[in-house]
């Protein structure tokens, strides 16, 4: 299988890797197969969130199929174009991971000439263009450590941080070299996480709503509805056909705790003294 090349355009390719950011002249004019751009659609929500706005952390609690996923793996694509970094992912088990890959990176690479990328299967790392990813699950988190970053991104947050080890003990110390930038991406799946206490991905939710306090860190909350490709009287129908507080959480992107709340609230039982004949 061949492997990738670091040197895309020459002499000149290390001044316009360096002048890359979107919709300039770019090594994607050369690498791919036909010989046009690569083309890294974004939806308007997935621009403001991911190319937009400077912060470090950056936060998305979301309504279910919003397209967050593609745009994360859209968005670490084009970076990984514009200089050598070395990159994270980081999903709920290897089989998402196997998914993901199949059906979102590889239909992109596979428009990319194969002398520019390479991937290895079994450790499920891909090279491209100079760049690293590394695609991991949190199954184990002990095996994501040992390494560093300029990216990470952490898809399924709402699940993968219900074990907050995986955040504090095994990325957040790999982030420290580069001073890494994060997306925390996910739909909420209960207020609390495995030890009883607050979830981790409603915590850092809260830590990007205290600018003051916390800086560098930014949060979103974007409902299903704002991806424009669903159709909107689909949508509507779902939301009549499932319970309000699964719509809040599954749709719009609420932070809520099914566990905790009653699917039968007492106005609606009658109480009789006695059974009726």
């Amino acid at each position: 299988m061949p492997r990738h090349s670091q040197k895309l355009l020459g002499p000149k390719g290390e001044e316009l890797l360096a002048n890359r950011f979107r919709g300039q002249p770019t090594t994607q004019q050369v690498i791919t197969i036909d010989g046009g751009p690569l083309e890294l659609p974004s939806l308007p929500w997935q621009e403001k969130f991911f190319y937009q706005d400077p912060h470090r952390f950056k936060v998305l609690a979301k309504g279910r199929r919003l397209g967050a996923t593609t745009g994360l793996a859209h968005y670490l694509i084009d970076r990984m174009l514009a200089k050598p970094i070395r990159v994270l992912w980081c999903d709920t088990t290897r089989s998402n991971v196997r998914s993901y890959w199949e059906r979102i990176w590889l239909p992109i690479l596979s428009k990319i000439k194969h002398q520019f990328w390479d991937w290895n299967e079994t450790a499920k790392v891909l090279k491209l263009a100079g760049s690293t990813l590394d695609m991991h699950s949190a199954e184990r988190p002990e095996n994501l450590e040992g390494q560093k970053y300029h990216i990470a991104g952490l898809n399924e947050s709402g699940i993968i941080l219900a074990d907050r080890t995986l955040w504090e003990q095994s990325i957040r110390p790999m982030l420290l070299d580069y001073k890494a930038e994060v997306l925390f991406v996910g739909t909420f799946k209960g207020r609390l996480g495995k030890d009883g206490k607050d979830h981790l991905f409603f915590e850092l939710f809260q830590r990007g709503q205290n600018n003051a306090e916390w800086p560098d860190w930014i949060s979103y909350k974007i409902p299903s509805s704002a991806n424009p490709l669903l159709d909107q009287a689909e949508l509507e129908a779902m939301a009549k056909e499932i319970p309000a507080i699964i719509r809040v959480q599954e749709m719009e992107g609420e932070f809520v705790n099914i566990s905790q709340e009653s699917q039968v609230k007492e106005s609606w039982i009658i109480y009789v003294d006695a059974i009726p004949p």
